[in-house]
């Protein structure tokens, strides 16, 4: 039987990931748990993909390429769209869902405060750092949507780090709502700045007061939606309670994956308002109402955390090979506008990894006054880890993906990829991998979630134990 086209090769692609990711997970496990897993998945791509260059090195020729090549090559190409859309929801919501509540409300004006002003602040001054550091001669509003691809930490990646390294829950809490949030609003920003710099395709956003109807519909409207749409979902999954029957188990789990999906999706692309926030608000209203009716609280975790788990290989380690492919002279045939980088080019990438985080550092010492008096209070040691811990990762390599298959100048776009791809490389080797050790030499390790969940396992039995023999 003759197939005249190989599409059903890029399914080859995750589970090769997944394989990879399974592999490096089990030997980190064992003897390195200190490396960071999606550090070391993101590294093992680019080797992947280093390896499959030099496989085929001159054969230019897609016809003659094995799966794994053809596979690969997909993927790499895959629309950002559709990335951010397959992987985003899951990641974004397994983490929103599982939030401690309490403590989320706690630090909730310090998280807003980072992920609204801060973000603002951060998207100008990266954009003006754009403008008159790097040689590219990128238009203003260009350079604006670079600064809110960068201004923002990726939650996808922080919220990995922190769950490796054992944070205290406190900082935890604060770090990682502010990734949930601060992702939301810089990819407002995003879509209004990419709108700017093509009004003369279409776009209306060229006015302040075009600008404050689009912004307020984007950041309100979401949070509205994703609010309805979680009170309905719990409402659902209360509906379905029987403990010892296992079609209300798997209502309730189906419940949550498709909130989901259909809220980002709704949100994003037939509402249009923030996707981003209405997903994370939706997964905040389980978070604060659905457990005490869910029926199995740890298959439900497990599951989530199965998903979690598939999402960050197959993301990280894609990330790794459009990564390798962006900072060095990868032949594909996708893009028109050919870049060769030089040593200069890379040496500009290390000097805005330096600006870039001077920046954070700023907006951190700008706003420590209003930290240390909101919320659960802050001290140095915490706002100086928030800084180092402003990772960058898959999402903004997606953004990018998104401004580079624009049909644009491709030629800017590819160079915006190169910038976005060596500082989130920069971030997840220099930051990703000194986080845990800081916080060990800084004394402010907490306990590891899994060893929590053990300890709390071993107290309950030994209430039962002791209930027993009284």
């Amino acid at each position: 039987m003759e197939l005249h086209h190989n599409t059903y090769k890029a399914l080859l692609f995750p589970f090769f990931a997944i394989f990879f990711g399974t592999l490096t997970l089990h030997l980190l496990s064992r003897y390195a748990p200190f490396v960071p897993y999606t550090v070391m998945v993101m590294l093992l791509g680019m080797a992947f993909d280093a390896l499959l260059d030099l496989v085929y090195a001159g054969n230019l020729d897609p016809e003659t390429y094995g799966s794994l090549k053809t596979s690969t090559d997909m993927w790499a190409n895959i629309d950002g769209h559709v990335l951010l859309y397959a992987f985003l929801p899951a990641l974004l919501f397994g983490d929103a869902m599982t939030l401690n509540i309490h403590s989320f409300r706690q630090c909730f004006s310090q998280c807003l405060l980072l992920a609204c002003p801060g973000v603002f602040l951060g998207t100008g001054l990266t954009g003006l750092a754009a403008m008159y550091i790097l040689p590219y001669d990128w238009d203003p509003f260009f350079c604006l949507c670079f600064g809110s691809i960068l201004a923002a930490t990726d939650p996808v990646a922080v919220v990995s780090m922190l769950k490796e390294v054992g944070a205290s829950q406190r900082l935890t809490m604060q770090i990682t709502g502010e990734a949930l949030m601060n992702d939301g609003t810089a990819m407002v920003l995003f879509n209004l700045f990419w709108a700017m710099y093509n009004k003369n395709k279409g776009y209306l956003y060229n006015d302040f007061g075009s600008m404050v109807k689009f912004f307020c519909r984007m950041s309100i409207a979401g949070p509205i939606l994703g609010y309805f749409l979680g009170y309905i979902s719990y409402r659902w999954m209360a509906l379905a309670t029987r403990r010892h029957v296992e079609t209300d188990i798997i209502v309730q789990t189906s419940i949550t994956l498709f909130t989901a999906y259909l809220s980002f999706f709704l949100g994003e692309s037939e509402c249009f308002v923030s996707g981003v926030l209405c997903c994370v608000t939706s997964a905040c209203v389980l978070a604060d109402k659905c457990w005490p009716v869910v029926n199995d609280h740890h298959s439900l975790e497990n599951v989530w955390h199965a998903i979690e788990y598939f999402g960050n290989s197959v993301l990280f380690f894609l990330a790794g090979v459009i990564t390798h492919r962006s900072i060095t002279s990868h032949e594909d045939g996708g893009i028109s506008a050919e870049v060769d980088f030089t040593a200069s080019d890379y040496g500009y990438v290390l000097l805005f990894y330096m600006v870039m985080t001077g920046i954070r550092s700023l907006m951190i010492l700008l706003f420590y006054p209003l930290l240390t008096r909101m919320g659960g209070g802050t001290n140095p040691k915490d706002a100086a880890f928030v800084v180092w811990a402003g990772l960058r990762g898959a999402v903004g390599l997606a953004l990018a993906q998104l401004v580079l298959q624009s049909g644009g100048d491709q030629r800017a776009g590819k160079q915006l990829l190169f910038v976005v791809a060596g500082l989130a490389l920069l971030t997840l080797i220099v930051q990703g991998t000194t986080c845990g050790p800081l916080l060990a030499k800084w004394g402010m390790l907490g306990i590891p979630t899994v060893k929590e969940a053990m300890l709390e396992k071993v107290f309950v039995h030994l209430c039962i134990q002791r209930l027993i023999l009284s």
